[in-house]
């Protein structure tokens, strides 16, 4: 993994991917597709997002850091409107980590509550659950543009002599 200057890259994915298809199963789960078993895959999708957001808010805490410290070698990290739009970012993903555990939690209570049928009913918490993973969406959106303008924007933790394309 010489070619990632730290794991944060790498870990940002997983819970993109992980809440996105929670969210998808959510919304097949409302539409009417109700079986047991769909609802607990969601649930797991739900809690492994949360947990893995969590992995990648610490990576990417411990990649601010080390860009903070080092600002040789690495474009980016002397600029103070970089350090600012790398704060703003950390910001929106502590919210985004946040929000995916309260998701999460929720999306436990409401499966617990028909954790002895086979057919998943909606109620009030599974509701509450879906309204709060639309707000993590729309944070976890947001979070993502503000990571990949960091990168691809402002170059930050590019090696210098990386090819970049030129903006048009």
């Amino acid at each position: 993994m010489s070619s990632l200057p730290n794991i944060h890259p790498f870990l940002v994915h997983f819970p993109v991917a992980l809440f996105t298809t929670a969210f998808a199963c959510d919304v097949i789960l409302l539409l009417g597709f109700r079986q047991g078993w769909f609802d607990r895959s969601a649930v797991l999708l739900y809690a492994g997002a949360a947990l893995m957001s969590a992995g990648a808010a610490v990576s990417g805490k411990l990649a601010a850091d080390e860009l903070a410290a080092s600002t040789n070698g690495i474009r980016g990290g002397g600029d103070e409107a970089v350090v600012a739009a790398v704060a703003v970012h950390g910001d929106w993903a502590f919210f985004a980590v946040v929000l995916m555990f309260v998701v999460a939690a929720i999306r436990f209570e409401a499966t617990w509550r028909d954790r002895m049928a086979s057919v998943a009913s909606v109620h009030r918490a599974r509701l509450l659950a879906f309204a709060v993973a639309v707000l993590g969406q729309w944070v976890l959106l947001q979070t993502a543009g503000r990571g990949g303008a960091l990168v691809y924007r402002h170059g930050v933790a590019i090696q210098e002599g990386a090819i970049i394309p030129e903006r048009r």
